[in-house]
């Protein structure tokens, strides 16, 4: 049976055995309910009144119960800072996103330092907290020089100006040397390292078992924060609790983790194939997850962590400079020999130094790839959570692919809410 007037109140019952969930994006609410108390919702949902009923005005009192929809207006506002240093890397993982942008080009440090002289001012934005990650493109630690100049210097920056900045580098882990430590723990730069966990897994995909982990143990031995983020391929994909017992066992210094599927089309074209992948992955990375929780680390993944936002776009768009010196909405798509890079780009620095932006061509990216785009989005139970999907997934997929991949998310996102949904049961009988 549908449900037209909860439906029309973002509301949505999910079917699980014989009751429901009830979940209400808009006020972040989930709970219980069988066909009998759906009906009475569903009939004061089409009333005058909608206060009948507690679990109704919880569900629709967004002004006491609901959740802020963040989003960015404009390009200015942005307070996190995405830099790739160059499209150079000494790995080739089958499945990179920037692989067909390889090259040695790097950023001009004259063109960083304007990226950071219009991102870390005091007079841009109102929050006296700023972020910046480098990231790839290609190994930002091949860049050094540069890397280092721009945490130096954004550092340099902020402590002008009144701003805590936080810094963040995703590396494959392969280059550690004394000036990189000593520069990472001088500014408390945050590190996440792009690791498989499993000695076979890592030789296969990625490589440089031995000196990945040898980068783990120093910069554990130095307490910087540290993260890992694992792609999850069919290779690894039934071994995801055997990751996770691994990395507590052998990396105990690193206490967050991400366990992210990979997006690459050539690996995913078989509808078949994929939902194979997906079921598996469902099923594997609650078991990890469980595993996670039960030693105190944290496990998580991109439909883990959408489920905690409010969106009516998956993305807030990127503020990503690229070695170019433009400006990309995505880092994803960051090269010239990226097939979407010319409609991704909305800015530059220009030849005087001072960062440029296409503000009409920002908006129209931002108004574009949403969930009023997507007919499938109508009466999706996650659409507020999911904003319609990965622009760069929607683009790469053909339709039977997306789909599947939306069956995913759906399931994925409605095992979160039975568990939330559980959990919050036990509590009130407590």
């Amino acid at each position: 049976m549908q449900y037209p007037n909860l439906l029309n109140k973002s509301i949505f019952p999910i079917p699980v055995g014989d009751r429901y969930l009830v979940y209400a994006p808009l006020t972040d609410h989930v709970d219980f309910a069988d066909s009998d108390r759906l009906h009475e919702l569903e009939s004061a949902a089409g009333q005058k009144n909608d206060g009948h009923g507690v679990l109704l005005d919880r569900m629709q009192n967004t002004a006491l119960f609901g959740k802020k929809m963040y989003s960015i207006n404009k390009p200015d506002d942005y307070l996190l800072l995405y830099i790739l240093p160059n499209y150079k890397c000494n790995f080739s993982c089958a499945y990179c996103f920037s692989a067909k942008g390889r090259s040695n080009k790097e950023i001009d440090l004259k063109k960083l330092k304007a990226a950071l002289d219009f991102f870390v001012d005091s007079t841009r934005v109102k929050e006296k907290k700023l972020y910046i990650t480098f990231l790839g493109g290609g190994e930002p630690m091949l860049s050094w020089k540069i890397v280092k100049y721009g945490i130096e210097y954004a550092h340099f920056l902020a402590n002008n100006e009144g701003i805590r900045l936080m810094v963040e580098i995703v590396t494959n882990g392969s280059f550690l040397n004394g000036d990189m430590l000593k520069t990472l723990v001088q500014y408390n730069v945050r590190v996440r390292v792009s690791f498989e966990a499993l000695e076979d897994i890592q030789s296969v995909q990625r490589g440089s078992y031995d000196k990945v982990c040898q980068t783990i143990k120093q910069l554990t031995e130095a307490h910087l924060y540290l993260e890992m983020r694992a792609m999850i391929t069919p290779l690894n994909v039934e071994r995801m609790e055997e990751m996770v017992s691994t990395l507590i066992q052998s990396f105990s210094g690193i206490g967050y983790y991400m366990f992210d599927p990979i997006t690459d089309k050539n690996t995913f074209n078989d509808v078949e194939k994929v939902r194979s992948f997906c079921e598996k992955y469902l099923d594997h990375f609650f078991r990890a997850l469980d595993i996670a929780l039960h030693h105190g680390k944290q496990l998580t993944c991109a439909p883990l962590r959408n489920i905690n936002s409010l969106v009516k776009r998956y993305c807030h768009g990127e503020f990503c400079v690229t070695p170019e010196g433009t400006i990309t909405i995505c880092h994803r798509v960051s090269s010239p020999f990226d097939s979407n890079y010319q409609n991704c780009i909305y800015g530059k620095i220009n030849d005087a130094e001072k960062v440029e932006f296409d503000y009409e061509k920002y908006a129209l990216l931002m108004n574009t790839d949403t969930i009023y785009d997507n007919p499938d989005c109508e009466t999706c139970f996650i659409k507020w959570n999911c904003g319609g999907g990965c622009m760069v997934h929607n683009r790469e997929y053909r339709i039977e692919i997306r789909r599947v991949f939306c069956e995913f998310v759906r399931n994925f996102s409605k095992e979160l809410l039975l568990r939330r949904a559980i959990k919050e049961v036990k509590h009130q009988v407590i």
